[in-house]
């Protein structure tokens, strides 16, 4: 969810799976996201893993480091933390 609704939402599994291979996915007019948050929601669908993004990178990225999306960081990070799952760098 990035505006309060599903952003980006899928008829089937498969179709979700062939746009993010495809590397077609269209964020909708209607809903007002920001360019930084595209980018990185982009770089987490990656469909090649060695091209997807890391956490770190992930972490540091324009969306994560701003405002509100700092404190969404932050609360990432600790849930990591307390479940103790590594990050990958």
């Amino acid at each position: 969810m990035l505006s309060g609704t599903a952003t980006l939402t899928f008829p089937t599994s498969s179709r979700q799976v062939r746009i993010q291979k495809e590397r077609s996915l269209k964020f909708p007019k209607s809903v007002r996201v920001s360019s930084s948050s595209k980018v990185t929601i982009m770089k987490m669908l990656e469909p090649e893993p060695k091209l997807r993004a890391s956490l770190a990178q992930l972490e540091s990225s324009a969306w994560l480091t701003n405002g509100v999306e700092a404190r969404l960081r932050q609360g990432v990070a600790r849930v990591w933390d307390m479940r103790g799952l590594k990050r990958k760098q």
